[in-house]
Order: structure tokens, then C-alpha cells, then sequence
């Protein structure tokens, strides 16, 4: 998959938006999706790391193409 950069995260839920930061998961962070799994979680590389968020979370972090 291609890389794309967050360019923000919609959520009013503090604990959501706690969680997603600790994964590193803000805006300006590239991220680049592995896979779409089973249980409709996405695998997302950002630099060395990977990290798996589910569907409703994920559909929270709006990105756009990386430069």
C-alpha cells in the first residue's frame, strides 16, 4: 500500500485520542497500511514500528497521500 500522512484525527473521546497518540498515531505522522485483517483490524507500519487498530477507531484518523 501506498504511504499516506494523518492530516487529523476526529474524535471528541479523550481516551481514543490518548490511545491513538500513544501509537503514534497524530497528524503529520506517515503511516502505511500491511493489511486489512480477519477482525476488521488494519495493520499500520509508521518507521520500524507496527500497530493494529480496529475498523471504528480507524475510521476516525483521516489521512491523504504521502508527498
Amino acid at each position: 500500500s501506498e504511504p499516506c500522512v494523518v492530516v487529523s484525527v476526529f474524535e471528541r473521546d479523550r481516551r481514543l485520542l490518548e490511545f491513538l497518540h500513544h501509537l503514534g498515531i497524530r497528524p503529520g505522522v506517515r503511516l502505511t497500511l500491511t493489511a486489512r485483517n480477519y477482525d476488521d483490524t488494519l495493520s499500520l507500519r509508521e518507521g520500524p514500528c507496527t500497530v493494529q487498530i480496529g475498523k471504528t477507531s480507524a475510521e476516525k484518523v483521516w489521512v491523504q497521500p504521502a508527498p
